[in-house]
């Protein structure tokens, strides 16, 4: 990890940016970043985004083929007065999985490359790469009207560049019919989502949040 601030008080006071900058193999939850993890975007139309986020991948009889994970963020705060201030920040972060655990995938997840698969994630047709990325961007005010008062508002978004991006997968239903190899009844509720043909393209979501926050036994803002 390598990061810095810088404070620039040419463009007024308090004004500073900053960055860092993330690397790690088999490490994922720190070096992938925390605010999102092994994401499923739903999008209209059946589209879905999706990616793992591991520290590392094996079958049974095989060693540990370790994720590779890195994030590059910066940030900039602007003061328009001491007590109101705008920041904008963003950060891109990449998993991505080495020869040896893309086989793994192709061998037990997609059944479409080599004959694999397993429940709930069915390749119909399409790539089995399994690397993904994501980016966030964030635009946030605040205003501190009185010491240990902060009431502040953020527009967020985030677009994940997917794993197995142009693939078809089927999230199937579950036979309840009791007979071995004749389905009468599919259950059609797999997690939250019914069941059926998605496609597997990139998404990105809005968020927009509002903060009241008082802070007591506090002298400073």
């Amino acid at each position: 990890m390598e990061g810095g601030e810088f404070k620039l008080p040419i463009f007024g006071p308090g004004d500073r940016v900053g960055y860092f900058a993330h690397y790690g193999q088999g490490t994922s939850g720190y070096s992938g970043g925390s605010t999102l993890s092994s994401p499923a975007l739903f999008g209209s139309g059946n589209n879905l985004a999706a990616g793992w986020m591991t520290d590392g991948v094996y079958v049974n009889g095989s060693q540990i083929e370790l994720t590779t994970s890195w994030t590059i963020a910066s940030g900039y705060e602007h003061y328009w007065m001491p007590t109101l201030s705008t920041s904008i920040a963003g950060a891109y972060t990449g998993i991505e999985y080495d020869s040896a655990a893309k086989a793994l995938f192709a061998s037990n997840v997609c059944p479409s490359v080599a004959g694999g698969g397993q429940v709930g994630f069915n390749t119909v047709k399409g790539s089995c790469d399994p690397d993904w990325h994501y980016l966030q961007i964030g635009l946030r005010t605040q205003w501190l009207p009185a010491p240990g008062w902060r009431l502040g508002i953020e527009t967020f978004y985030t677009q994940i560049y997917t794993a197995f991006k142009g693939s078809t997968v089927n999230l199937a239903g579950t036979n309840t019919s009791g007979t071995t190899g004749v389905v009468t009844a599919i259950n059609p509720v797999v997690g939250a989502r019914p069941a059926g043909l998605y496609n597997i393209n990139n998404q990105g979501n809005w968020a927009i949040t509002m903060r009241a926050m008082r802070t007591f036994n506090s002298a400073t803002q």
